[in-house]
């Protein structure tokens, strides 16, 4: 891959000589906005659902912008990577299936093609795409400079789906959940709408962070005539109620948050207890199962398949390579490169010859 010429921009909250670091990794929350509202069930409240996940509303009729497909519940995309089926169809004994965390923004858009060709062509399964938001609750230092970066360069919703739109037609395997919190970017869009508006763009799920209990049927409804598969979350210690909640209402994958904390400052999980809740979590639902929080290397990620663990969501440790490739003028996509070739083994090292428009020297 060519180096690519980067501008000289400041990383917020880094000295010159200093490097990110990262406690340990995480689902880099789902974000899309304004009040961080946490993924799954309230860290207050164990025993409860946090907001749930669901669609949103873009707030254009179905068929106008982004060259609405006008696809039937439960259609592939037309622009769906080759491999079609459930996410994670190519999970296999020694190969579970792997979500890799990134705010849109950070790095550039402008180079966020480049970036899904690198994930496509390195055996990676998902790329869970944030719309930024600040201030989230669930987020350790690492993902909120990330996404206040993204703020500050101006990134809206209508950026990211155009860019997804862009990018589809492009990707073999690779699938986008887009991650989107209520209160910055969903609130006050008609749920249809919006949940229309992703799937035209050619997201393939969507995660949606801080969802009022009193709007789900709405989001979920919305999200399931648009044929918008979703990802629904909940905790190792949830409640049954909870996790049938989430069961019934996931259509992409279930993300299992390994523990309470802020991601990237948490321990590695309790494998015991996340055991238990895997095997709770298997005999409630058919789609796969991720788990996110605590797992930054390839080691994590084999023990999390020997737990029983359709997948691992990493977020943090990657977001921290790119804050650190940004802040030393170095190629963030190349930099990820590494990052993911190392939690997938020597297999999997990155294979990318596309070239894709961004800027290179």
């Amino acid at each position: 891959m060519p180096e690519r010429l980067l501008p000289t921009v400041p990383v917020s909250g880094l000295a010159p000589d200093a490097v990110p670091g990262v406690a340990s990794l995480s689902l880099a929350s789902c974000r899309s906005a304004g009040s961080a509202a946490p993924v799954g069930p309230s860290p207050e409240r164990p025993g409860e659902r946090r907001p749930a996940c669901g669609p949103d509303g873009d707030g254009r009729p179905a068929g106008e912008g982004r060259g609405a497909r006008g696809r039937v519940p439960g259609d592939a995309h037309p622009h769906a990577p080759a491999d079609t089926g459930e996410f994670f169809a190519r999970r296999r004994p020694g190969r579970p299936g792997l979500a890799v965390f990134v705010n849109a923004g950070d790095p550039p858009l402008d180079i966020l093609a480049d970036l899904a060709a690198m994930l496509d062509d390195s055996d990676v399964d998902c790329l869970e795409l944030a719309v930024p938001f600040p201030g989230s609750v669930t987020d350790g230092p690492v993902v909120r400079r990330s996404a206040d970066r993204a703020l500050a360069s101006g990134v809206t919703l209508d950026a990211v789906l155009d860019a997804v739109t862009a990018i589809r037609p492009t990707l073999r395997r690779l699938r986008i959940a887009l991650l989107a919190d209520w209160s910055h970017t969903v609130r006050g869009r008609d749920p249809g709408g919006f949940a229309r508006a992703l799937a035209d763009a050619g997201c393939d799920g969507l995660l949606l962070h801080g969802l009022p209990p009193r709007l789900r049927a709405a989001h979920y409804e919305a999200a399931q005539l648009a044929g918008l598969p979703l990802v629904t979350t909940c905790y190792a210690v949830s409640g049954r109620a909870t996790v049938a909640e989430a069961a019934q209402h996931a259509s992409a994958y279930l993300y299992l948050v390994a523990h309470y904390g802020r991601s990237g400052t948490t321990a590695a999980p309790d494998h015991d207890r996340l055991a238990a809740a895997l095997a709770e979590v298997r005999a409630a639902t058919r789609v796969p199962v991720a788990v996110g929080f605590g797992v930054r290397t390839r080691a994590d990620i084999a023990a999390l398949e020997k737990l029983g663990a359709d997948a691992a969501v990493v977020g943090s440790a990657g977001v921290a390579r790119i804050e650190q490739a940004l802040a030393e003028r170095r190629d963030p996509v190349r930099e990820f490169a590494s990052f993911v070739a190392g939690l997938r083994g020597p297999a999997a090292h990155h294979r990318h010859h596309r070239t894709t428009g961004g800027s290179h020297t």
